[in-house]
């Protein structure tokens, strides 16, 4: 009798953890505790013909280091996005074309990037890990990073929340 009582007691624990562990996954799964948002490689608006689809002219991207970063980003009146990026990198190779694209459209903000391999010190100040990263800066101050290529729609919608 107290043995059949103790498997009991042992088989509703293990029940009650079972149901513990899958409430916690799906939980998780709802909630990220990142509060970076990755982006899914979209396609490539480079033509077949290898020019930028939407884009002509000269680059608008201001190349970022640690010398021009305080008058570039800290002292701008404008909305500022940085691509952190390589040259090496594939998704980097699509986001710039898009970025361009922003930045001729869009004047109103300043769009720079920062070669990770180059200036690691920036890199390393704001903790990238992944290339591409698109981080927001308002006033001076960063206001959201999302890693991975961003489309210029999203892109608007970031700046403009």
């Amino acid at each position: 009798m107290k043995k059949k009582r103790v498997l009991m007691i042992v088989i509703v624990v293990i029940l009650l953890l079972l149901v513990g562990c899958i409430i916690w996954k799906k939980l998780g799964d709802k909630q990220n505790p990142v509060p970076i948002i990755k982006e899914q490689t979209p396609t490539n608006p480079v033509a077949e013909s290898g020019e930028v689809v939407g884009f002509s002219g000269e680059s608008k991207l201001i190349q970022l280091t640690e010398k021009n970063y305080e008058k570039e980003v800290l002292q701008s009146d404008k909305i500022v996005v940085i691509e952190f990026c390589n040259t090496w990198s594939e998704d980097c190779k699509v986001q710039e074309p898009i970025l361009e694209v922003f930045a001729a459209e869009n004047p109103e903000v300043k769009i720079a990037k920062v070669d990770t391999d180059a200036e690691i010190g920036l890199k390393d100040y704001f903790g990238i890990n992944a290339v591409p990263t698109i981080a927001i800066f308002k006033e001076g101050k960063i206001e959201r990073k999302v890693v991975g290529v961003v489309q210029k729609e999203k892109l608007t919608d970031l700046i403009n929340k």
